[in-house]
């Protein structure tokens, strides 16, 4: 995931015109990021067709916004333990915190 909500603008490279292509999907990237952390309904977001949305990741099986908002954003993406991080132990709530902790630069 693109991690842009919290992102400095200082650290910005590109200011794309804004009615450019790059600018829209920069913008989507954006709110989507903000509906996926702050709401959870999905009828309330604007970013996604909530019933057609879906996401795989690595060739994985599509997964469902339903599904990434039952595990949580970040636990969906990382499906698989590792050293550092694991979606098994975490829900929603506890992977946000731990993800603010790792990256506070972006929180």
């Amino acid at each position: 995931m693109i991690c842009l909500l919290h992102f400095p603008l200082k650290a910005k490279q590109k200011t794309h015109d804004a009615t450019s292509l790059p600018s829209l999907v920069s913008n989507l990237i954006k709110n989507w990021e903000i509906e996926a952390y702050f709401k959870a309904d999905l009828s309330n977001w604007r970013t996604i067709g909530p019933s057609k949305y879906t996401f795989a990741i690595n060739g994985g099986r599509p997964q469902t916004a339903e599904y990434m908002l039952a595990v949580g954003t970040y636990n969906a993406i990382i499906t698989e333990p590792n050293e550092l991080y694991s979606p098994r132990t975490s829900d929603l709530a506890s992977s946000h915190k731990t993800f603010k902790r790792m990256m506070p630069t972006f929180a």
